[in-house]
């Protein structure tokens, strides 16, 4: 597998800090860096050039209010939905997740949660519970629906959830989180936020309340994770040039005999700065994207589903705008004209705007 120097840029936008595709209505939303949402219906496109020709300002659907949006200029940090599609949560640095609905294909915003004490810099949906968790600075609020209807939907705040303030395990207060996934396993759910210490914060995900760990990960900032939900591994990547793997099969032993570590690391080195993360599955393997500070992204293959002994290896990489800090990727279902079963199409949002890039 090679990268293939096909890539298509676009800046109109000014920066792009957030991207969702919601599978079962094909629709992507990008946030940007002055606080726009835009919608474009990506179910149509069947080729790169499609992608890049509608990933454009004029081409994608304006969702908020462009005269509100341009006065304040918060990003939009952060996105979520409902598994029915019904429901996207944008979270952003005023503070605030903005809550859509969707009725007869149109989008209205609902309502707006917060204030936070700082920006949302993560969010996820529960569906198991119907709790909708966001990052408030140094703490997780959780909020739940009041009413159903779509047309009276209350989202109401039932909680807070602190860090763990312990000064032997390096942890306080003054901690503030950057990102957030949730495990759910057969019998429990686990919440996760990492954050400026490095560390792994974990909550039960059915009580909440204090965090139950706090597991030293990064010797930096930690600012990307996600979940691998086929193998139970928890990914994350920091500031300090490192990827880990980290097995959540057996968390709950591993967590009361403080034995959990990671299975394996990928070094990219102190110089570079990882600040985005996106799953794969491409020729029945498990892959991982990396986004990184200078504009690259980087496709490494994970061994968790062969050997975990083995480390992870980078296997293509392009580099997307010289000095273009990467915010978020998204991958796109795989396209059916001149692609082979194993191409790979991408879009990168960073601090420049969106670009679509190929892996092939």
């Amino acid at each position: 597998l090679s990268s293939q120097q096909k890539v298509a840029s676009d800046v109109s936008f000014g920066g792009v800090t957030a991207l969702l595709r919601i599978p079962n209505t094909a629709q992507l939303f990008l946030g940007t860096k002055k606080g726009l949402l835009y919608s474009v219906d990506s179910s149509v496109w069947q080729s790169f050039d499609d992608v890049a020709q509608a990933l454009t300002t004029s081409s994608c659907e304006l969702l908020t209010n462009p005269e509100s949006s341009r006065k304040a200029g918060y990003p939009i940090y952060c996105m979520d939905y409902t598994c029915d599609g019904s429901s996207l949560f944008c979270g952003a640095g005023d503070r605030h997740v903005a809550v859509w609905n969707r009725q007869a294909r149109h989008w209205t915003q609902l309502q707006k949660l917060g204030p936070h004490t700082g920006w949302v810099k993560g969010l996820t949906f529960n569906e198991k519970t119907g709790y909708l968790h966001s990052i408030g600075c140094n703490h997780i609020e959780s909020w739940t629906l009041t009413n159903e209807e779509l047309d009276s939907q209350q989202w109401v705040k039932i909680g807070t959830s602190t860090i763990d303030s312990s000064p032997t395990e390096g942890c306080t207060l003054s901690t503030d989180l950057l990102c957030m996934c949730l495990l759910s396993l057969p019998s429990s759910q686990y919440l996760f936020a990492g954050g400026v210490d490095g560390r792994i914060h974990v909550w039960d995900a059915s009580s909440m309340g204090e965090s139950i760990a706090a597991i030293a990960a990064h010797s930096g900032r930690l600012n990307a994770m996600m979940l691998d939900s086929d193998s139970k591994m928890l990914l994350t990547a920091g500031s300090d040039g490192s990827f880990k793997c980290w097995d959540c099969r057996d968390l709950a032993s591993a967590l009361e005999t403080r034995s959990w570590k990671p299975i394996t690391t990928l070094e990219l080195g102190s110089q570079i700065r990882i600040t985005a993360l996106s799953d794969v599955v491409l020729m029945s393997k498990t892959m991982i994207l990396l986004g990184t500070q200078t504009g690259e992204v980087l496709l490494v293959a994970l061994p968790i589903r062969e050997s975990s002994d083995k480390t992870p290896q980078v296997v293509a990489k392009v580099n997307v705008l010289d000095d273009a800090m990467i915010y978020a990727l998204c991958v796109l279902p795989r396209l059916t004209q001149g692609k082979n079963e194993d191409s790979l199409t991408v879009l990168v949002g960073h601090s420049k705007g969106v670009t679509t890039c190929e892996f092939t």
